[in-house]
């Protein structure tokens, strides 16, 4: 059984000079997506693992599987190369270079997302929901945990900031 990711609804409020404002905006907008290294032929054996013991039509489905998964990983490249999202963590606070290696299941990868992020997913459908001078305001999803930690990060970097979080469960 998987269990379902509850989701909070954030908002991200930041007062200040607007050429600041301006600045965090430029530095914040990003794939909304972590750059995970694709190993298709690791994908191709995690989907078989499950399925092995329904015989030899496995070896069939996980290549086809992988063929999908790998059609999808290029696409999905392809169109974060074309997007960008307003509010990215991974542009903000980026993951170091070892834990990217590692992988999104990694244990220490997952624990570092928390512990700087607060969440162990990139944002979801952030937009920018006001825009004025001194005053720029973000809506999004975060999975799990508001970004606290991100937060409390981002107002060391940007002291000259005013930055509130608010945040509340999704209804089921």
């Amino acid at each position: 059984m998987v269990a379902e990711t509850d989701w909070l609804a954030c908002r991200l409020t930041l007062e200040g000079p607007p050429d600041r404002l301006d600045a965090f905006a430029l530095a914040a907008a990003g794939a909304a997506a972590i750059p995970w290294p694709f190993d298709a032929d690791e994908e191709e054996h995690r989907l078989l693992a499950p399925m092995a013991a329904i015989g030899a039509d496995a070896r069939v489905l996980a290549a086809e599987l992988r063929e999908a998964v790998v059609g999808h990983a290029e696409r999905a490249a392809g169109q974060r190369r074309r997007d960008r999202y307003p509010l990215d963590l991974h542009r903000l606070l980026p993951l170091p270079a070892a834990l990217l290696r590692a992988g999104a299941h990694d244990p220490a990868s997952r624990a570092w997302r928390r512990r700087h992020w607060g969440t162990p997913q990139p944002l979801r459908h952030a937009r920018q929901v006001e825009t004025r001078a001194g005053r720029l305001v973000y809506d999004c999803y975060a999975a799990e945990a508001a970004p606290e930690p991100a937060v409390t990060r981002l107002r060391r970097a940007w002291p000259e900031l005013a930055i509130v979080l608010r945040s509340s469960l999704l209804p089921a």
